[in-house]
């Protein structure tokens, strides 16, 4: 049996005849695998007629066959209705696949409907058909590879670069943004070619800039885009629509084409695909992470082979078109693609059968029969009688118990792991040789696994395979019998694909596998998160119920019509024509830059596309100023603005008679209340729009609108355990927070990986993201609700809320909560009356502490069996404790400090001239960080005679920023930088001096000290509150508070004496380690949540 009659025989359905309408990269996908033809909008009557279809079967498609369904298949043409119910009348089912989803969903929407069922490319579109149908007759369909197309056979000599294939759009800012920090970065890694798919256009808005011009290679032809997916090792991915739960093709050509992918976010490819490919929006973080895989090459291998693995057994359109036939009812079984393979092994007595046995029954691989050769009574006599094996005593006797059309030798000397038969049985999807071979291979050598050097690549041919390592047609195998029989581990003269070296190690016997040993050559399966499969995603789809669609109908609103007017009015009033730039000239005056604004009102809301200078914005007033009485009757303004796409501000304007008293700018998708000033006589509305964009403003509605805001059906999350905060850094803001994510990249790399959702308590956004490789969602309590309910067991917050605890407070008993306090989530008035002056100030935070006592005291009197507290330090413990009057029970709080990464801040020999070299980097946001005692210290430092000597940084921002620094003198030896910097550039900073200034009010234990510290710094800081409990006089300079004197002296001192400054660097470098190192703090907290 040949290799394609053997697929015809697992293909029942290549006979099927299918009517389709479909562009061109669509029919090329699919017809190979049915009887197909296209239909055409002259006589569709007629062609249906002679060529009667078992399925109707029309895709999203622009142009169809030939361009003759131009504009035909949205606008619900007579020519695509006729066929449609030409089909029905007859009982044929017809199909809908909307692949421009979710972007185009209400393009197609209504062509959609008419059908009697719809596939879609974006799994949360499926809830929505099934609303508007009432019918669960909508199916979740990604896209997939042709494997005549896309496989991994390797045509050309990869170069060792980043590729990317595709085009420039100014229109999706976030995608060109993210293009251009990878353009910025990526380079310092790997050189990068680009082929623009609109090469010699000239059209501006798919024009690559400048800088990027010295990487553009051409153009590539449909025919030619292996080169770009084939003749690279690495390839980018860009995806436009981010929160989409839906993913590009190229993603699933690329993995077939055995190409390591690097991409900007995307959710959709996150489920899907998991961390299989790296995907982050800074090209910086990128490089970072591929520097890391460069330690061990071999995990980029096993990323590249499970890519390839999950998009052949599930993702062909093969896979796609099965499941389309299956839920139309054409076929009746669940399709399984595999062809069956027999295994065969010769085995001398009962442990090598017992041994091939495990191995066997151990494979993934499914349709599989187990043959034994022996003429041991010994071997027979072990049978376990379960029917899964049959012996034979001689060779000739094998082509008689399998008919099967593969044949897989396993030897006992050998180790054959669970992935070994599937692998290469995956093989026969995309190539017709037969005959697939292991390439290079690992061996045992005396208990050391090693990769055996071979000079061919993988997914390239070969003339002879070694059957014990390999998979043999039947044809291949009958032909060898006799030679295979005698020694399967010699290589016979057969063409053979090599395929990848994973999951299979020569000279390793069963008895003599370690955990450690296995690790070498296994491809990590089970560490990995390969994302969810097809399959399980389809079951998923298929489940969601059938929603009753919210209406905004009977709500208080402003249209997008109505907005779409009223700007149009302002705009003419402000007669934004030429005359101001030719009034301008005449008077010398640089003319204003250009700014393109595009407003169209469409059917599914105010269009906006607009192109401003770089870091400017402007104001689309509505040029109404409404009456209070028009917008609210309870003197409480509420306002709604509905947004999709690019991110559009709310403004409002309040007026009291004409005159503007004041105003203020809100968040889209976020409820906003506002109390009226009594004056108020008038508000004005407008959008903000920045920089450039495109977006759609649905309505402005004038109440609250929470019931419009509809969750997904499913918000997917693999993780178990979910750390809840306010707060997370991000690459436009990575200083937040930044002490949690710390821990998350310590659990990261002892095999925990959390889910970290942000809690927007009034957002109606549910925005997917992630930072440094850690998975982000952020939203507001239902989602989190959503998400705890769903198979999490343990959750971990820090700077616990009202809000928090909201959805924490009424969790079951079964999910574990740990709560860690840090200090002003906990502390009352008192212990932060520093930080206020004013009497307003003070007023106000006694409010706060009023709320912080109220909040506390239940949960402390009245403590749920599942929660338990976490403390930095016992100052912090011992102070909350005593402050609320209640003590917390021994052994339902854990004292755990702050954690220093100490891969990141690692101990940099100090010189003794670094004792002059002072590094301060600090936020200015409250007066607990005592900065202005640092800028009065250094003023009084300047008076020593030996000032010249020194070097200082001072690095930071925040809104005390500009007045702290105001204090000190100008002196040419320090030198201030406002910003903030990520850990690896402050660790970089660390190896260039050797004291740390870091003077306090009040801290409960003090990070950036210690990373210091780790980095061997030598800190100047201030005994208070938990600071003693961390430092004492023989790791640090201890200054007393408030007292600027104090601290110059301690620097004076360090100064001073440069022995006792080498040698305390070295010596608080050490109990930081000790006491704070990221591995122990991270052990502690692990085996405390993991108990």
């Amino acid at each position: 049996m040949s290799v394609e009659e053997n697929k015809n025989k697992v293909n029942s359905f290549r006979t099927v005849r299918i009517a389709a309408i479909m562009d061109d990269f669509t029919w090329n996908s699919y017809s190979p695998e049915a009887d197909m033809y296209q239909l055409k909008p002259d006589n569709v009557i007629s062609q249906l007629e002679e060529n009667v279809p078992e399925l109707l079967f029309v895709e999203s498609a622009w142009h169809g066959a030939d361009g003759l369904w131009y504009r035909k298949i949205s606008n619900c043409s007579a020519e695509l209705m006729q066929a449609v119910k030409w089909c029905k009348s007859r009982n044929i089912p017809t199909v809908f696949w909307n692949k421009e989803d979710p972007v185009h969903f209400s393009t197609f929407r209504e062509t959609a409907l008419n059908f009697d069922y719809i596939f879609t490319y974006d799994f949360n579109c499926v809830e929505k058909y099934k609303s508007l149908t009432g019918k669960h007759n909508a199916f979740y369909l990604p896209m997939g590879v042709q494997p005549k197309l896309f496989n991994p056979i390797e045509k050309y000599q990869r170069l060792d670069k980043f590729c990317f294939a595709g085009s420039y759009y100014v229109r999706y800012r976030e995608r060109t943004e993210d293009l251009d920090d990878y353009i910025k970065y990526l380079p310092d890694y790997k050189d990068i070619d680009i082929y623009d798919r609109q090469f010699g256009k000239n059209d501006p808005n798919y024009m690559f800039p400048e800088n990027y011009q010295k990487y553009i290679r051409g153009c590539l032809s449909y025919t030619e885009v292996d080169k770009a997916y084939k003749g690279y090792n690495y390839s980018i991915n860009l995806n436009s629509i981010k929160q989409a739960q839906s993913c590009a093709r190229r993603v699933f050509e690329l993995f077939a084409c055995n190409t390591f992918i690097v991409s900007n976010y995307c959710i959709g490819v996150k489920t899907l695909f998991g961390d299989l490919m790296l995907v982050s929006d800074s090209g910086k973080d990128i490089v970072r992470r591929l520097r890391n895989l460069d330690r061990d090459p071999l995990t980029t291998d096993r990323l590249r082979l499970l890519g390839l693995r999950k998009v052949f057994t599930e993702s062909t359109y093969e896979d796609r078109l099965a499941y389309i036939l299956h839920k139309t009812g054409i076929i009746k079984e669940h399709y399984a693609w595999q062809p069956e393979v027999t295994v065969w092994s010769r085995v001398r007595d009962r442990k090598e059968y017992s041994d091939i046995l495990k191995m066997f029954r151990n494979q993934s691989y499914g349709r599989k029969r187990l043959v034994i050769l022996s003429d041991s009574a010994d071997v027979t006599a072990s049978s376990t009688g379960d029917g899964d094996t049959v012996f034979v005593k001689t060779a000739d006797e094998l082509p008689n118990q399998s008919e099967s059309g593969f044949f897989a030798c396993f030897s006992a000397k050998n180790f054959y792991d669970r992935n070994y038969l599937l692998d290469l049985m995956l093989a026969t999807r995309y190539d017709d040789t037969g005959n697939y071979v292991k390439s290079s291979v690992f061996e045992n050598r005396n208990q050391k696994i090693e990769r055996t050097a071979v000079s061919d690549r993988p997914y390239t041919y070969t003339d002879s395979v070694i059957p014990d390592e390999a998979v043999l047609n039947r044809r291949s195998f009958l032909n060898h019998l006799a030679e295979i029989a005698s020694d399967s581990h010699k290589a016979v003269s057969e063409k053979g694909l090599r395929t990848d070296s994973f999951n299979y190690c020569r000279n390793l016997r069963a008895d003599d596998i370690t955990s450690e040993l296995r690790n070498v050559f296994s491809d990590n399966e089970e560490t990995t998160d390969c994302g969810y499969s097809v399959t399980e995603l389809q079951q998923i789809a298929e489940k969601q119920p059938i929603k009753k669609q919210k209406s905004d109908e009977n709500m208080k609103k402003l249209s997008a019509a109505f907005i779409y007017e009223e700007i149009e009015k302002s705009l003419a009033a402000k007669k934004r024509t030429s005359l101001f730039d030719r009034f301008a000239s005449l008077l010398g005056k640089k003319k204003q830059p250009e700014r393109n604004i595009v407003l169209r009102n469409e059917k599914d809301g105010l269009a906006l596309d607009y192109e401003l200078p770089a870091t400017e914005h402007d104001y689309l007033l509505l040029k109404k100023k409404f009456e209070v009485s028009e917008l609210t009757d309870s003197g409480e303004l509420r306002l709604y603005l509905r947004n999709r796409g690019t991110r559009v501000g709310l403004a409002y304007y309040l007026y009291e008679n004409g005159k503007k008293i004041s105003s203020k700018l809100c968040q889209p998708n976020t409820n906003v209340t506002a109390d009226l000033p009594d004056n108020v006589t008038h508000v004005r509305l407008g959008l903000r729009i920045a920089e450039k964009g495109n977006s759609v403003v649905e309505n402005i509605y004038l109440e609250e609108c929470r019931d419009l805001f509809t969750l997904p059906g499913k918000i997917f999350n693999k993780h178990k355990t979910v750390i809840v905060v306010h707060h997370y850094p991000s690459y436009k803001d990575i200083y937040r927070y930044g002490f949690v994510h710390s821990r998350v990249r310590g659990y990261i790399r002892k095999g925990e990986k959390p889910l970290v959702f942000v809690l927007v308590q009034n957002s109606a956004e549910l925005i997917f993201s992630e930072y440094e490789g850690v998975d982000v969602i952020t939203g507001n309590n239902e989602a989190l609700d959503k998400i705890l309910n769903d198979g999490v067991d343990t959750v971990l917050t820090h700077f616990m809320t009202p809000a928090i605890w909201e959805s924490l407070g009424k969790l079951p008993e079964n999910i574990k909560i740990f709560v860690w306090c840090h200090g002003a989530d906990v502390l009352l008035f008192d212990r932060r009356s520093y930080n206020y002056v004013t009497e307003d100030e003070i007023r106000k935070e006694h409010i706060t502490s009023d709320g912080i006592r109220d909040f506390w005291t239940p949960i402390f009197k009245n403590l749920p069996a599942n929660l338990h507290f976490v403390f930095v330090s016992e100052f912090l413990a011992e102070v909350v404790m005593q402050d609320l009057g209640i003590r917390l029970p021994e052994g339902r709080y854990s004292i755990i400090h702050n954690p220093i990464d100490t891969s990141i801040f690692k101990y940099h020999e100090k010189k003794p001239e670094d004792r002059y070299r002072i590094l301060s980097i600090r936020p200015f946001a409250t007066r607990m960080y005592a900065n202005d005692q640092t800028m009065n210290a250094i003023n009084l430092l300047a008076k020593r005679p030996d000032f010249s000597r020194f070097e200082i940084l001072l690095v930071g921002d925040g809104k005390l920023f500009d007045e702290t620094v105001a204090i000190l003198n100008d002196y040419p030896n320090v030198k201030i930088r406002r910003c903030f910097l990520n850990h690896y550039e402050i660790a970089e900073l660390h190896t260039q001096y050797g004291v740390f200034l870091c003077p306090s009010r009040y801290d409960t234990q003090g990070v950036s000290r210690d990373e210091a510290r780790a980095s061997g710094l030598v800190p100047v800081t201030t005994s208070i509150a938990a600071i003693p409990e961390f430092v004492n006089s023989e790791t640090a300079m201890l200054a007393e508070p408030e007292n600027p004197t104090s601290l110059a002296k301690a620097i004076g001192t360090l100064a001073d004496n440069p022995d006792m400054f080498v040698k305390m660097s070295r010596k608080t470098s050490e109990e930081a380690v000790k006491r704070l190192s990221m591995d122990g703090i991270i052990e502690q907290e692990l085996s405390l949540f993991r108990k």
